[in-house]
């Protein structure tokens, strides 16, 4: 400043607001990231969402346990030492196709899923972004995939979420029921046994806060 200048209106004691960031603040820090809900998840839902697939996975399963049960009960009421009951016997497998689009659809689904977040939410809360075909592809790499199974499903949670709070939405995507989910796949037999049971409610329930995430635009 000019020493010969004119000192401005109220100097010393005029009320000159601090500067960015505080008094002692480095000048040279990288700026602070704004708190998702604030600054994130601007843009709109986009693609289908996999609403539609949810059912097709739900259809296979309980297609199989259904056609499984009748084949069965068939093979018995005529006998399974005749030549009907052997043939229906023989087909009995075929009834597990239901379970090949049961984990089609499921994978149609989690794609969907994230493809269908604004892309600036694509990201867990460890800041690792995570891409729709990134979160499939990596489900087929063997060991890997037990750690990845969480990123793709818990995560996405925690992403549904920061974009339903950046329309000042509450939390709604059930982040505790992936983590079972995720467990239990992990767990032999009991991954068969009550998984596929755990996998649907959890698709059902998600697919209602993205329904909520969809309708607040």
């Amino acid at each position: 400043m000019n020493p010969y200048e004119r000192p401005p209106p109220g100097y010393p004691n005029a009320p000159y607001p601090p500067p960015a960031g505080g008094f002692g603040a480095n000048p040279y820090a990288p700026p602070v990231q704004p708190m998702y809900g604030y600054g994130y998840g601007a843009g709109a839902p986009t693609g289908g969402g996999g609403f539609v697939a949810k059912w097709v996975a739900i259809a296979g399963y309980c297609g199989t346990l259904a056609l499984m049960f009748v084949l069965t009960f068939a093979a018995q009421a005529v006998g399974p030492d005749t030549e009907t009951g052997r043939l229906i016997t023989e087909l009995t497998p075929l009834s597990m196709l239901g379970i090949f689009v049961y984990f089609v659809a499921a994978f149609v689904w989690l794609y969907s899923s994230w493809a269908f977040l604004p892309p600036d939410c694509r990201f867990t809360s460890s800041g690792r972004p995570v891409s729709p075909g990134g979160a499939i592809g990596f489900l087929f790499v063997p060991f890997y995939n037990w750690y990845w199974i969480f990123v793709a499903n818990v995560g996405f949670c925690e992403a549904l979420d920061r974009a339903l709070a950046a329309r000042g939405r509450p939390p709604s995507a059930p982040r505790g029921l992936a983590m079972a989910c995720c467990i239990v796949q992990l767990i032999p037999y009991v991954n068969f046994a009550i998984g596929p049971l755990l996998w649907m409610t959890y698709m059902i329930l998600t697919d209602k806060a993205k329904a909520e995430l969809r309708q607040a635009g």
